[in-house]
This record gives structure tokens, sequence and C-alpha cells, in this order.
């Protein structure tokens, strides 16, 4: 199976992406659209796996002990030939993120192991560029290990396993 470890978006700030793509399609911008089904952040991608090492990624996962937090969603900008949203980097989604490729490491399973640059992409080959800045807050509450397969031509990312992270005391936005 072809996997990664990612934050699905969800809620109001996923109205407002699938708003952003909708303007961007009327404003004649081409290209691959990503599906609002399969809009997220990855944290790790891993590539193809055997059944043997998703079981391992899952306890990986399991042990990963954290409280919900948000993520700021910044800027809608070009990256390479894609049009992407920038997430700001914060304390949380970094220890997170460390974390997960600290336990990568340690059962020695492979990931992409280049410099970690939160976004979402949007549109991947697409023939116009757009930047803008944005104010998108979007709940984390849980983290999963996707299996990305290809039906009938269309990408569908296809949760296997989620960690639901604590929940707050008291909910505050950062």
């Amino acid at each position: 199976m072809r996997c990664f470890i990612g934050i699905k978006i969800n809620g109001e700030c996923l109205s407002k992406i699938k708003k952003i793509t909708q303007n961007l399609a009327c404003a004649n911008v081409k290209g691959s659209f990503v599906a609002s089904t399969n809009v997220h952040i990855t944290l790790a991608f891993l590539g193809e796996i055997c059944e043997e090492k998703i079981k391992i990624v899952e306890k990986i996962l399991e042990q990963i002990d954290y409280k919900e937090f948000f993520i700021r969603i910044t800027t809608l900008k070009k990256m390479k030939d894609m049009l992407i949203l920038e997430v700001e980097k914060n304390d949380q989604l970094l220890k997170i993120r460390n974390e997960i490729v600290n336990g990568l490491k340690e059962k020695q399973i492979y990931y992409d192991d280049k410099e970690f640059y939160p976004h979402i992409t949007l549109i991947r080959k697409a023939n116009l560029f757009f930047e803008k800045q944005i104010e998108y807050k979007n709940l984390v509450s849980k983290i999963s290990l996707f299996n990305s397969k290809n039906i009938s031509g269309k990408l569908i990312y296809e949760e296997i396993y989620t960690k639901k992270l604590s929940l707050k005391e008291q909910l505050i936005e950062e």
C-alpha cells in the first residue's frame, strides 16, 4: 500500500478551502485540482509499505499523547508547479511531527525525510499562480495513517488508522 501520515482538514476550514478552489476554477485556473475529500497536511510520506509495517506505524501513532490544537493557514501561494495553502509551523505541530519521525527512525521504517514544510496542496500542474494572504484556523483533533489509492483514475486518500488527540480542558483558539 502507498501510505502517508497526515492531518485531514475538516469543518468550516474545509468549507472555506472548497470556496477558494471554486473561485480558482472560475478564474480559469487549470490543473489537477485536489478533491475536497483529499484535503490534508502530510506529516510523513511513507511510500509503499506492507501490512506488517502498517501495524508498526499504527503502534507509533498510538504512542502520541497530545491535546487538540489549532493550526493557522496563512497564504495561498505557488510551490513548484502547484498552488498550495501554507500552514504556519507551531510548537504542537512540530512536536507531533518530530515524534512521528523519531518513531519511524527507531523502527527503521522509511519515510521521505526532506525538510518539513506544512502545506495543503490545492492544484497540481497549475497554469496560473496567485499569492494571497488569508487567515483560516483548523482544529487538529486526530492524526491519521492514509492509504493513497487510484480507483478508476481517481485518487482517493483512505484513512486506515486514526489516533484521536486528547480534548483540551478549555478550548481556546490560539
